[in-house]
């Protein structure tokens, strides 16, 4: 009886462990959006004047030649996973200049040339291959969109597709999975999903 009683209880313990812990999932689903920020700005940054230099502060200048001012109290700058504001990033932003919130995407190859000889030592992150700026973070697939966990909203591309299709379910997408988006702001694929081992 007691050694009945003792195995009751380590296969209740067990299976409060299972339904506990997410074993061999993917974690915590995302929360849901509680806004809609669609860009009206989207725009390859051409320089970038930061106070201090490369904090997101300032302003920035788009390869079409507009300026987009940045910082300050009334912005909102969405968490993308992009570190520094750099040349060649991609910028999203909403209404207004300065906008009432941004985002700033990192491209996911970046080109590292040499640094001059009169400064060794020191580079400079450079051009990015044009084809894919990077961005994570929980998301939602809505049809002919992807809305993300912090209320961007970017329209598919006519191509988009996921990358590891093998994987069953990648919606909503997790914090850590990353997904590219095009010079034009719309999302070609879901690039990688991040998975336990």
């Amino acid at each position: 009886m007691a050694r009945r009683a003792a195995i009751a209880a380590i296969v209740g313990a067990a299976a409060v462990l299972v339904i506990g812990c997410d074993l061999g999932g993917r974690g915590d689903r995302p929360p849901s959006p509680t806004a809609s920020l669609e860009p009206v700005v989207v725009g390859v940054i051409a320089s970038a004047d930061g106070d201090p230099p490369n904090s997101g502060m300032g302003s920035a200048q788009l390869e079409d030649g507009s300026t987009i001012i940045l910082g300050g109290t009334t912005q909102d700058r969405l968490v993308t996973f992009s570190g520094q504001l750099q040349v060649g990033d991609l910028l999203l932003a909403g209404p207004g200049n300065p906008p009432v919130w941004w985002a700033d995407l990192d491209s996911k190859i970046r080109i590292s040339p040499s640094p001059p000889i009169e400064s060794p030592g020191v580079g400079r992150i450079g051009v990015p291959d044009g084809n894919c700026w990077s961005i994570g973070g929980g998301a939602y697939d809505i049809g002919d969109a992807i809305h993300f966990s912090n209320g961007l909203l970017l329209k598919k591309a006519a191509d988009f597709h996921v990358e590891m299709d093998w994987i069953k379910d990648p919606f909503p997408t997790r914090s850590g999975d990353r997904f590219c988006v095009d010079r034009e702001g719309h999302v070609t694929s879901l690039d990688f999903i991040w998975q336990p081992i």
